[in-house]
């Protein structure tokens, strides 16, 4: 009678650990499952950043975006224009560009006065330009040369990446006449010699 009462004993231990082993696989599965979901939803960012060709908005130029839309006004950033046709050379590209990325590149010049009003009302840091001029073929060893462009530029931004002659590194541009960049974006512009660096993170 003991020996069954043993066996008993026994038993409802066993169960009761079925129970919890039972238990822990329900819990397991859910975090499988939760683990799934955030597997498969880091996949698809990963999937839609990948198939970004530019850098996403700041807020000023997302808001500034809408409104010159709601006003039909057509228009590009500089950033959506230009893609840098050699690696070696991106980090001298981002940092001569980088304080330009979000300039405003209207489609029409007839839409000048419109933009101006929306771009002052937005306090917006970055230029607003009329249409440019078309790129002209780009001289070997300058940045120009470097970069594909999308569309027309202002002048004065095609004869900047014009001018910066491209060098190996900074004593080599000390033998040049002119201004000069290196590929790891240390710059002379005539004033003086200075990096323009910008984190590859923020490209």
């Amino acid at each position: 009678l003991l020996a069954l009462v043993d066996m008993g004993s026994d038993a409802d231990v066993l169960n009761k650990r079925l129970e919890e082993l039972r238990a822990q696989e329900v819990d397991q599965q859910e975090k499988h499952s939760e683990l799934l979901q955030k597997q498969k939803h880091l996949a698809r960012t990963l999937s839609w950043l990948e198939g970004q060709k530019f850098p996403p908005l700041p807020e000023e130029a997302r808001r500034l975006r809408q409104r010159l839309q709601a006003a039909g006004v057509g228009h590009r950033f500089l950033a959506e224009v230009v893609e840098v046709k050699n690696e070696h050379w991106r980090a001298a590209v981002e940092g001569v560009l980088r304080p330009l990325r979000w300039m405003v590149l209207l489609d029409k010049a007839s839409d000048l006065d419109k933009a101006d009003g929306i771009a002052s009302a937005e306090r917006y840091r970055h230029y607003t330009v009329g249409p440019g001029e078309a790129v002209p073929a780009a001289e070997p060893h300058t940045l120009l040369a470097h970069v594909q462009l999308d569309g027309k530029l202002p002048r004065w931004l095609i004869q900047q990446l014009h001018n910066l002659r491209c060098v190996d590194d900074a004593s080599a541009g000390r033998q040049t006449s002119g201004n000069w960049i290196t590929p790891q974006a240390y710059s002379f512009d005539g004033r003086g010699a200075r990096s323009v660096w910008v984190e590859p993170r923020e490209h």
